[in-house]
């Protein structure tokens, strides 16, 4: 094992536990009147109450509307990843 290696392992110890898990990967749009930052947290709580063991998002598109001139809501599109649990 490298210096690069061994420094990794002691910065990020849960690489060592990493099994072979699999995840998929799903497109939601939040939206939001009071920011792009609501609209993530937005679609990140609805997708929560169906779906266990979220692990991550990523940001694929921000949009907004615009009505009278002014910004009436934003629209964030998120990619979610979350583990999927093998039948017992």
């Amino acid at each position: 094992m490298n210096k690069l290696s061994a420094n990794m392992l002691k910065l990020f110890p849960e690489v060592l536990t990493m099994s072979d898990d699999v995840y998929k990967h799903i497109r939601v749009t939040g939206t939001s009147t009071s920011g792009s930052d609501d609209a993530v947290n937005n679609a990140i709580n609805t997708v929560s109450k169906t779906i266990d063991e979220i692990n991550w998002f990523r940001v694929i598109e921000t949009r907004g509307y615009i009505q009278n001139k002014a910004v009436a809501y934003w629209q964030v599109t998120v990619e979610v990843g979350f583990k999927i649990k093998p039948r017992e």
